[in-house]
C-alpha cells in the first residue's frame, strides 16, 4: 500500500526469478581467472558467482510463458505474467496487489533475448504503454520517487513529470558522482533545471551502498507509518 509503482532494470528483474526459481548469487572473489571460471560454468558479477545452470532453467521458466502469451503487452503487463507463476518473490507481490514494474530496458537483457527467441509472431512488448501507465499514476496531488542508483529507471520515472509540474518528494540512493556526467551521478538539484522536480520539492542524494541506506529507509518508515 505504499508503493504505487516501481521502476525496473531487466537484469534486476532477471536475477529476482533465478532466485525464486531456487538459484542463489553466491559470494565469490575478483581474483579469480574468468577464462576458467567460465570453463566450470559460472558467471562472475564483480565478486559475486551464478551457476550457468539458472539461467538454462531461466530460459526454460519463460519459453513456456512467451510461448502461449499472443497481442501486445506492456513491460509492466509481462512482468505479471512472470510473477503470477512464481512463489517468494516480490514479482508475485507485485503482481498480487496490481503494482506495475515498469522495465523500460527489458530487451536489454537475458530475458529479452529469451522473449525474442521464444514469442509467437504476434507477440510484443509495447512500452508506449508503460509510458501511458506511468503518467496516469503521476496525475495524483502529491507524488514522490525514491531512486537506487540510476541509469535508464532513473530518467523513466522523472522524465514521467514532465508533463505535469514535478516531483514534490525525492530521495535518491547511489555510490557515484555528479562530476563525471552520468545520470547516475546528478544531482536532484539538477533535475529542477528539468523540471522533473518542483522548485520547492523536497529533496535529498543519500551517498551510499543502498543495501544498506535502503533498509534503514525502509524500517524507519514502517515503525512511523501512523504517527
Amino acid at each position: 500500500d505504499l508503493i504505487n509503482a516501481i521502476v525496473s532494470t531487466g537484469a534486476n528483474v532477471v536475477h529476482e526469478v533465478i532466485e525464486a526459481l531456487g538459484f542463489n548469487h553466491e559470494i565469490g572473489s575478483t581474483s579469480v581467472d574468468d577464462v576458467e571460471l567460465a570453463k566450470t560454468k559460472l558467471n562472475r558479477i564483480f565478486d559475486v558467482f551464478i551457476h550457468q545452470k539458472a539461467f538454462e532453467e531461466l530460459e526454460f521458466f519463460v519459453s513456456k510463458i512467451v510461448t502461449n502469451l499472443s497481442g501486445s503487452y506492456a513491460s509492466y503487463e509481462f512482468v505479471w505474467k512472470l510473477g503470477e507463476v512464481l512463489d517468494k518473490s516480490f514479482l508475485r507481490t507485485a503482481y498480487e496487489k496490481s503494482i506495475p514494474i515498469f522495465c523500460p530496458t527489458l530487451h536489454d537483457s537475458i530475458l529479452g533475448l529469451h522473449i525474442f527467441v521464444y514469442r509467437s509472431k504476434d507477440f510484443n512488448i509495447d512500452y508506449f504503454k508503460d509510458i501511458q501507465k506511468i503518467l496516469e499514476l503521476c496525475c495524483n496531488d502529491k507524488v514522490g520517487v525514491i531512486i537506487i542508483g540510476g541509469g535508464v529507471p532513473k530518467n523513466f520515472a522523472l522524465q514521467a513529470m514532465l508533463l505535469s509540474d514535478g516531483f514534490d518528494y525525492a530521495i535518491q540512493i547511489t555510490t557515484d558522482s555528479p562530476q563525471w556526467g552520468g545520470l547516475s551521478g546528478a544531482s536532484l538539484e539538477e533535475a529542477k533545471s528539468w523540471c522533473k522536480l518542483k522548485p520547492n520539492a523536497k529533496a535529498v542524494t543519500v551517498y551510499c551502498d543502498a543495501t544498506i541506506a535502503l533498509p534503514m529507509l525502509y524500517s524507519y518508515v514502517l515503525d512511523n507509518i501512523d504517527k
